[in-house]
């Protein structure tokens, strides 16, 4: 595994009162830890297209019946979506300069002569298609890992670092770690909502205690619990 990008942005003197941490100026480091290859296919099919959002005329649900290598073919505006499959498989890689977008698609089954099911955009289109091709088998589980690095220079020029670490791993036949660490924190807001717990109306960050210190409870009650670790340089 690596880290696929990071992305540094700075927090703000508004932003930092919010969280009551003063301070001049925070940066933050954001990566995404992905398995080798994955930024690579991703890149490959937002240039093919297959990542657009708008509507595409192949992709109405009253029209033709289209197979993915048909709209393979649409999308990079080939005309004859018969020809040699190996004269297709050049025109693929001399549209994104590489070979590996073949490999990529061959191993998705995105140059099959399958029917599509069209679901009006590319991306949707895509996403329905993956949700059953990549979808976990029987006795697989996924896993979120979360990591957070904090570096704290205080007052009396102490510098110390903080690590917040969750992990979750999903059940293998039920709720999925990405399921549990997404929908539980909204499931128990949404609860206390209706409960009137929380009673301010809006659009609300999650930062007061009222807020954060029963919904940080009930997670842990439900197995999602973060550890932490201190370290003075």
């Amino acid at each position: 595994m690596f880290i696929d990008a990071i992305l540094q942005f700075s927090i703000g003197s508004t932003y930092l009162k919010i969280i009551n941490v003063k301070c001049i100026y925070i940066y933050i480091f954001v990566g995404t830890l992905r398995y080798s290859g994955f930024a690579q296919a991703a890149r490959q099919l937002q240039f093919l297209g297959l990542l657009d959002t708008a509507d595409h005329p192949s992709l109405h649900q009253q029209g033709p019946e289209v197979t993915w290598r048909k709209l393979i073919c649409d999308l990079l505006g080939l005309e004859d979506a018969n020809m040699f499959y190996d004269n297709l498989k050049n025109k693929i890689s001399e549209r994104t300069g590489t070979d590996s977008a073949v490999d990529i698609l061959e191993e998705l089954g995105l140059l099959d002569n399958q029917n599509v099911v069209k679901c009006g955009t590319p991306i949707d289109t895509l996403t329905h298609y993956l949700s059953t091709r990549l979808a976990l088998e029987k006795n697989e589980r996924d896993l979120v890992i979360l990591r957070h690095d904090v570096g704290i220079v205080w007052p009396d020029h102490k510098i110390e670092n903080r690590g917040i670490n969750l992990v979750v791993y999903g059940d293998s036949n039920g709720h999925s770690a990405m399921a549990k660490t997404v929908g539980y924190p909204t499931a128990i807001a949404t609860k206390m909502i209706l409960d009137g717990e929380i009673q301010e109306r809006g659009c609300l960050l999650p930062f007061a205690q009222e807020i954060y210190r029963p919904m940080l409870q009930r997670l842990r009650a439900e197995g999602l619990t973060a550890t932490e670790t201190s370290k003075f340089a």
